[in-house]
């Protein structure tokens, strides 16, 4: 079965002043629930899902600190929003180990 992650990205996007303009809409995940029914798959999808998260937030161009720490805001944001809404034991408990080093 697909599983779907779909959440509202405006605010986050927001974040980040010069961000795609894909970000504005909603972002949307998908994966087979039977892709992380180990450690090794809930790995992979998680590193995936961290992958399409960054690219949303990371902005085009030169970045100033300023705006390094928005997409890094924006990422910390949109993972605790996915955290919140996973109903996967083993790839919410992955994401949440990478949302707090992140946040540190």
């Amino acid at each position: 079965m697909t599983k779907s992650i779909v959440i509202a990205i405006a605010s986050a996007a927001a974040l980040v002043a010069n961000a795609p303009a894909a970000s504005a809409a909603d972002f949307k995940f998908s994966y087979e629930s039977t892709s992380v029914t180990t450690e090794k798959g809930a790995e992979r999808v998680a590193n995936r899902l961290m992958r399409s998260v960054k690219n949303v937030c990371t902005s085009n161009g030169r970045r100033s600190l300023t705006t390094i720490i928005a997409e890094r805001r924006c990422e910390t944001e949109m993972m605790s929003e996915i955290v919140n809404t996973i109903e996967d034991i083993r790839l919410t408990n992955i994401l949440v180990g990478n949302v707090r080093i992140a946040q540190n």
